[in-house]
């Protein structure tokens, strides 16, 4: 689908431009920089909300922020791939 597309577009950028992109929050910081359409807005809004919360602490107590890359990609996956791939392949049809 189009957030499937879009993060493939992403990380090809990141991984060209490795030297620039060095730091997790970086690459965060850029994928949210071209979320700025309807739903994917309310998200990274949401996100970005979390990462400025002082409460928000990991288990340890430090503040969590924007997290890990990894952490965010399976987010950003589970937030925006149909729950059932099939079904929505098949209705395609």
């Amino acid at each position: 689908e189009k957030s499937e597309g879009f993060l493939m577009h992403c990380i090809l950028y990141l991984n060209i431009n490795g030297e620039l992109y060095k730091e997790e929050k970086q690459k965060i910081i850029y994928v949210l920089s071209y979320m700025n359409k309807e739903n994917v807005l309310i998200w990274k809004e949401d996100f970005l909300c979390l990462t400025q919360d002082l409460h928000n602490k990991d288990s340890v107590g430090n503040i969590i922020g924007y997290r890990k890359w990894a952490d965010f990609f399976t987010d950003f996956k589970k937030s925006f791939t149909p729950l059932d791939v099939s079904g929505t392949l098949l209705a395609k049809l």
